[in-house]
């Protein structure tokens, strides 16, 4: 199938933003992109190479970093640097972390913590959250994992993603608030199903 006129318009805007290494990044793998992508980001790179020389000052590529918090700014979202540098932003009233590798120029991985709790003393409300936890990672979309307190009384529960952050992505905007979204569907995914399971269980006791 042809590449769509808009999805094409969308692809020659977000080319123009694209760094050298993000241009090379594509062409490395052409396998994965149609061919009227491949020949905007080739007339690209080419057109970059021909205009280093003469150019006045030196343009400076923009960070992993720099296109995160740009996405945030244009996504309205209050953001600030932890002790750890990573970013913690608000997002429809929830509370994120964006993590980001000094050594990586491509993925970031976004966190939720602690977003569910259960007490260790309701063995059934815990067996439930293990059946949920486990049925609702096999979509891999998000990986959903848990933790114990230090006094072994509560679970809990976090949510996190490694996505690929890149200026040649069209619409960083859009892709960000998806995956931030995603969340929030995965997370109601989860209490449904430990909702469900617990019918189950009230159903089977009423017959029995």
């Amino acid at each position: 199938m042809d590449i769509s006129d808009q999805k094409l318009a969308i692809w020659k805007d977000a080319v123009k933003r694209m760094n050298e290494e993000d241009l090379e990044f594509i062409l490395d793998f052409p396998e994965c992109f149609e061919p009227k992508i491949l020949k905007l980001v080739s007339s690209r790179m080419k057109d970059m190479h021909q205009s280093e020389e003469g150019e006045e000052g030196e343009y400076i590529e923009p960070t992993i970093e720099d296109l995160v918090c740009e996405t945030l700014n244009e996504l309205g979202c209050d953001y600030h640097y932890d002790s750890d540098d990573d970013i913690c932003l608000k997002y429809q009233d929830e509370d994120f972390i964006i993590s980001i590798d000094e050594d990586d120029d491509f993925f970031i991985q976004i966190y939720k913590y602690n977003w569910i709790t259960v007490s260790m003393k309701d063995y059934n409300e815990v067996s439930r959250l293990y059946d949920a936890i486990n049925h609702i990672n096999r979509n891999g979309y998000l990986a959903i994992t848990y933790t114990k307190s230090e006094d072994n009384r509560e679970i809990y529960v976090h949510f996190n993603a490694t996505i690929l952050f890149a200026s040649f992505i069209p619409n960083l905007k859009g892709y960000l608030d998806m995956w931030l979204t995603l969340f929030l569907h995965i997370h109601r995914a989860l209490k449904e199903k430990m909702g469900k399971l617990y019918e189950e269980e009230y159903q089977h006791h009423c017959i029995n």
